[in-house]
């Protein structure tokens, strides 16, 4: 559904920014952001290793959004409740990183890292 002047699917119009943020964005740190190039840039080089791939997320989870290690679950640490299986498909999802709520340790954001497909 479009609403004029609202926004459309990911997008968002200026209005609705401002509306959403009438303090203002935060002004971009100029280190942090010559370190996300750089790191960036060294993805690029090498993305197709998975290794390269997992620490680039897990940097911009960490580092770049800055989630705590107290809400930013992986590995054994993520609750099998959040895995489902598709028999149909033979196959089941489960999230790589989870960001949980820090009081009630809901979770707020599932991550699953995806195979590239093509350029």
């Amino acid at each position: 559904m479009v609403i004029p002047g609202r926004g459309f699917g990911s997008f968002l119009s200026l209005q609705v920014l401002l509306e959403a943020f009438p303090q203002g964005l935060e002004v971009h740190d100029a280190e942090q952001f010559r370190v996300l190039r750089q790191a960036y840039g060294e993805w690029l080089e090498n993305r197709d290793t998975p290794g390269i791939h997992r620490a680039w997320v897990e940097w911009v989870l960490a580092e770049l959004l800055s989630f705590p290690e107290k809400v930013l679950l992986t590995g054994q640490g993520i609750p099998k409740s959040l895995q489902v299986t598709i028999a149909e498909h033979q196959v089941t999802l489960q999230p790589d990183w989870v960001v949980v709520d820090p009081q009630t340790q809901k979770p707020r954001l599932l991550t699953q890292m995806m195979p590239r497909i093509g350029d």
